[in-house]
């Protein structure tokens, strides 16, 4: 045969040659899709290289003499067969063992396997073997199963105790030489079978088998010499190898009595030896063949109730084995040699007495008398339906012959009952699965006073549980039971009248009613069985109808139904499932009999309560419905008019200035000063100077102090310069930044200075003297060290260059704003499109400035004054949005005034036109204002404030408005804060609507009576308006702010595609708001010129060149 003999077959999976000379070549080629080849021709001499890495390779051929494993080291499962079995092998320092796991070898030597670890190993053996590469080279073979046949002419020196990997060993043929001592293979754990044939007659030590077990070896053991013996006295008897788990002694040694199970082994095959006696019932927990030996006696139970089964035993039950297989139960007891007496297949079983109970899903636990030893004989459901057979597993057994798991594949949930079929003895009981009591179909009785019943649950066989039976309260004693049906006899002749029959199934009760005439069938069903209640009513099945117990009714005694007591004396719902009275409102008792009426309260517990009419009887000092409210008269009801009574204590309660238990006297309590300093006045009721605003002390003697300005530290700390009111004494003086005190160093009437600890942020001040303590709430902000470096604001958009010196943008040419986000429009080309320019108003009424085109209005005004506690809270807030008065003072300048509060205090605000670019310093701090825009300042003076601790809130608002919204710039109003940050010199927020940008920057400094200090600002927004909030210090005289606002296109603005396309605009209008020292700038920009109406007077604005 040769390569491209085969080439021809793609799909070629098995090659296989007989008596067929193949080339050299094809025996090494590998073809792709071939996993098997056997080659039979006996002219093959020798191998010269490696052959393929088939799974499987079988050669069988007498001329190979020399075989090296390096050849067949990628084959899975090499076989040689030699009838000679002359081939020597060699495991060659070339050869590698990781592949080679199955090998079958014909051979003449024993090499030493070490370093391979194979699956199995089978190896004949010739007769020019020197034992003694056995006994040396045994010990390092690593298999899991092992087979060695040697010549019939040889004696083996005893070898298997030598080796510790193998699990099965089968020393399939080869005498043993006679042993000289007792081998202890107890220690051999990997040992599972150890099968011995043609050992010899002779393999005996002292008359015994020589091996050494422990009551821990799990071994299955099987001896066959190669004659039959004579009968020997004193030959080993079976309990020197009892702690075997199977054991088969065929033809071999054994004689004597078979003695008592010790309870160890399985399986014991006995057949062809010399037993004598009987076989005790212990025997029935193990797989027992004693044919042909000298038996006599019965055979037990447990083996003769399955003689008529033709069912051999697997030997996968008691594993493991490996090498044993069992014949059938009636001809393991064969031989005309043993004498039993019930050897009989037609002798009826009588004692298989098998019980169920419920495991899990698919699982019953199947116990009792003489169930036999092979699982599969038992079937659920169906005695062909093979998928309801018990699985035959080792892990089933649970004791050998006695219980058994047996599992299948159906499911056994909400089953009530099963069938459990028995192939082996033909026997099939039904069981129940769960706890329930029998119930009738129908009920005879014939002559004899036997009665019949047929139903379910009642007990599968005599014995399977415990059973009783009454009628008319006389037994019946139970004859034949099944779980469908029994037979019972009555002792005495039964009444023809209807009966009571009481069954008891152990634990389970039922009880029916019967007439018992004979040959009278009872078989009328009631509804439900009548089992409505848990109670256990009664079917009558002579007539159908149910006799329901007390407290229930019912066709079927379903309804429970308890009488209340006296009908609840009609005053209340009788539930008669619990008999239990529901009582009307105000009555009570168990039968609602009695009248209660609850008083209010409970009459607060201090009084009586009348529950028949529900009215409360107070005692004494109590009145009110509920006697609730405690009432004691004073001496004199009228305190004198010059005071009132306190009933709950009967006190008068006197008038400022008058004393006694009826404020009979007049007091007069004079001051520790009675002039008070010249600074208040004395309280004489209570004896206490009333001192003047500004003042304190028992003696009005102390000045209250506040703070106006700060004049801050850096971040490292340094002097600190507080200006104010602080009067001339300092007692106990101390100044706290924060949490950290800050030493003074110095102390006037007006001003305190103290050396400031390091720190950064926003703090409150407490300044304490005299005892009184005053607070200035986040009025302290440490300032910048000169080398910091300052951010700009959002980075300055991409758009410009972020100074960091200052943190002010140096925008590009075409961008603006503080954020270099907004942008310069440079006018339309098109001089063919004329538009109306932007017009501002300012209401002479309200102080509302309106800026607006065609496309947006935005408003800009003073909202309200606050005064403001050490709270937050208002304490007194003036609109400021009415009664403005205007004065024109300048070409270029409108001032207004109102006085808000009666002339105590003076708001004024005025307008400015900017008709040249020019810088302008606020508090040290510059900024520029453009032509054209206009200057907005707000002055409130003489403010009188209701507490020393108190402080101003000046609130501007700024609306937007959409006038039309066909633009394609439409957006909705947003607010940007990002950049309201008061620890930085300037802040700023942004206003957009419809890409128009409203931006206020704020300079975070007031000058508070001539000197600057530091500013707060925050915000509110609702919907398209927002409210800045200015926080003041205590300003006595003048408090200055400087913020200011623009108007800008947003760098996102678009040049719609429309007729109305130019409609762009850019009008520069400076706002600038001073509040007594309260300034706000602002700023809006147009495209062309605008008018500003100030009493209907108008203020033309003209473009410069470059319409800015």
């Amino acid at each position: 045969v040769l390569i491209d003999d085969l080439r021809c077959f793609p799909y070629l999976t098995e090659i296989s040659i007989e008596s067929i000379e193949p080339s050299e070549e094809f025996i090494y080629y590998k073809y792709p899709t071939v996993s098997r080849m056997t080659i039979v021709y006996n002219n093959i001499n020798q191998f010269t290289q490696k052959l393929p890495d088939y799974d499987y390779i079988f050669i069988s051929s007498d001329g190979i003499k020399n075989l090296k494993m390096s050849y067949v080291e990628n084959v899975k499962n090499f076989k040689h067969q030699s009838l000679s079995a002359n081939t020597i092998v060699e495991v060659d320092s070339g050869a590698e063992n990781k592949n080679l796991k199955h090998l079958t070898l014909s051979m003449s030597n024993f090499p030493d396997f070490r370093g391979y670890q194979f699956d199995s190993v089978t190896f004949t053996f010739s007769n020019t073997l020197n034992l003694s590469e056995v006994i040396t080279n045994f010990q390092y073979l690593n298999a899991s199963s092992a087979q060695f046949t040697f010549p019939s002419n040889y004696q083996v020196p005893f070898y298997l105790h030598l080796n510790s990997y193998i699990n099965f060993m089968n020393h399939y043929n080869g005498k043993f030489q006679t042993p000289t001592q007792f081998y202890d293979i107890s220690n051999l754990v990997n040992y599972q079978s150890i099968s011995m044939g043609f050992v010899s007659e002779d393999f005996l030590y002292q008359n015994k088998i020589p091996f050494k077990v422990s009551p821990t070896t799990n071994l299955a053991f099987s001896l066959t010499v190669t004659n039959s013996l004579t009968i020997k006295p004193q030959l080993p008897p079976i309990t020197d190898v009892g702690y075997l788990k199977t054991v088969k002694y065929a033809s071999s040694y054994l004689s004597g009595n078979l003695p008592e199970y010790n309870g160890q082994g399985s399986e014991y095959i006995y057949d062809n030896n010399q037993l004598t006696g009987t076989i005790p019932e212990s025997w029935c927990g193990t797989v027992l063949s004693v044919a042909n030996n000298q038996l006599s006696g019965t055979i037990p139970s447990c083996f003769s109730c399955y003689f008529n089964s033709t069912a051999s035993m697997p030997s996968s039950i008691s594993q493991p084995t490996n090498f044993l297989f069992i014949t059938t139960m009636y001809d393991r007891f064969a031989g005309s040699t043993n004498k039993f007496t019930n050897y009989d297949k037609n002798i009826p079983c009588t004692t298989y007495k098998p019980q169920i109970r419920y495991h899990n899903q698919t699982t019953i636990i199947i116990s009792g008398k003489d169930i036999g030893h092979q699982l599969n004989h038992y079937s659920l459901f169906n005695l062909v339906d093979i998928y309801s057979v018990c699985k035959s597993v080792p892990q089933a057994v649970i004791r050998y012959g006695y219980e058994y798991y047996c599992n299948q594949i159906y499911s056994l949930e909400n089953m009530q009952s099963l069938t459990l079929n028995n192939i082996g003895n033909n026997l099939h009981y039904t069981f129940a699965l769960i706890s329930k009591p029998p119930t009738f179909t129908s009920i005879i009785t014939t002559e004899n006073n036997k009665v019949y019943a047929i139903g379910t649950f009642f007990s599968s066989y005599l014995g399977q549980s415990e059973q009783t039976i009454t009628i008319a309260g006389t037994n019946c004693q139970v004859a034949n039971t099944g779980f469908t049906g029994f037979t019972c006899i009555t002792s005495v002749t039964l009444s023809s009248e209807k009966q009571l029959v009481v069954i008891k199934n152990d634990n389970q009760t039922k009880k029916v009613f019967a007439v018992f005439e004979n040959n009278r069938l009872n078989n009328k069903q009631c509804p439900n069985d009548c089992v409505g209640s848990p109670s256990g009513d009664i079917c009558d099945l002579s007539t159908g109808k149910c006799d329901c117990n007390t407290n229930y009714r019912g066709l079927d005694c379903s309804e429970l139904y308890i009488e209340c007591p006296s009908d609840c004396s009609l005053h209340g719902q009788c539930n008669t499932n619990t008999g239990i009275c529901q009582c009307n409102s105000n009555y009570i008792q168990d039968d609602c009999s009695e009248l209660y009426i609850e008083c209010p309260n409970n009459c607060s517990s201090h009084g009586q309560c009348n529950t028949n009419t529900g009215i409360c009887k107070c005692d004494a000092n109590y009145i009110q419905d509920d006697c609730s409210e405690l009432y004691i008269e004073c001496a004199d009801p009228t305190c004198s008019s010059q005071g009132h009574c306190d009933t709950s204590n009967g006190i008068c309660n006197c008038d400022n200035g008058f004393g006694g238990d009826k404020c009979e006297f007049k007091l007069y309590l004079e001051c520790v000063d009675p002039t008070c300093s010249s600074q208040g006045r004395c309280d004489t009721s209570k004896g206490i100077c009333d001192c003047n605003n500004g003042f304190g002390g028992d003696k009005c003697q102390f000045s209250q102090h506040y703070i106006s300005s700060v004049n801050p530290s850096n971040e490292n700390g340094g002097e600190a310069s507080f200006y104010g009111s602080f009067g001339e004494q300092h007692n106990q003086l101390s100044v706290i930044i924060g949490s950290k005190t800050c030493p003074v160093t110095h102390s006037s009437n007006d001003l305190i200075n103290c050396t400031a600890p390091p720190g950064k942020g926003i703090h409150s001040v407490n300044i304490t003297q005299n005892n009184i303590v005053y607070i200035g709430k986040d009025i302290y902000i440490y300032s910048k060290v000169p080398q910091n470096i300052f951010e700009c604001p959002k980075n300055c958009s991409s758009h410009g260059k972020c100074n960091t010196s200052n943190g002010k943008c140096e925008c590009y040419l075409g961008y603006t704003s503080f954020d270099c986000g907004s942008i310069i429009d440079s006018g339309g080309k098109d001089n063919t499109t004329t538009t109306e320019p932007p017009t501002s108003n300012v209401d002479n009424s309200t102080g509302i400035v309106d800026i607006q085109n065609e496309k947006i209005n935005f408003k800009i005004y003073l909202k309200s004054l606050n005064e403001i506690d050490i709270n937050n809270k208002i304490v007194k807030s003036y609109p400021l949005v009415s009664d403005w008065t205007v004065i024109k003072t300048q070409s270029n300048i409108y001032t207004f005034k109102q006085s808000p509060n009666k002339d105590e205090f003076k708001v004024i605000s005025t307008i400015e036109q900017i008709e040249n670019d020019k810088s302008v310093s606020f508090a040290g701090i510059d900024f520029l204002l453009t032509n054209n825009s206009i200057k907005f300042t707000v002055s409130i003076k003489n403010y009188k404030y209701q507490s020393f601790l108190n402080t101003l809130q000046l609130e501007m608002q700024s609306n937007t408005t959409e006038l039309t919204n066909d633009d394609c710039n439409s957006k909705e109003t947003q607010l940007d804060t990002e950049n309201l940050k008061n620890q930085y010199d300037l802040s700023y927020i942004k206003l957009s609507k419809n890409n128009v940008d409203f931006v206020g920057r704020f300079v975070n400094k007031v000058v508070s009576d001539s000197k600057p200090t530091f500013l707060t600002t925050s915000y509110t927004k609702l919907n398209d308006s927002v409210t800045i909030i200015l926080h003041l210090p205590h300003c006595v005289n003048e408090c200055l702010i400087d913020p200011d606002f623009s108007v800008l296109l947003s760098s996102d603005f678009s040049e719609c595609k429309s007729p109305k396309q130019n409609i762009k605009w850019q009008i520069p209008v400076g706002v600038v708001v001073g509040v007594v020292g309260a300034s706000c700038l602002g700023i809006l920009f147009y495209k062309r010129k605008s008018v500003i109406k100030v009493n209907g007077k108008k203020i033309e604005m003209k473009p410069t060149k470059n319409n800015i």
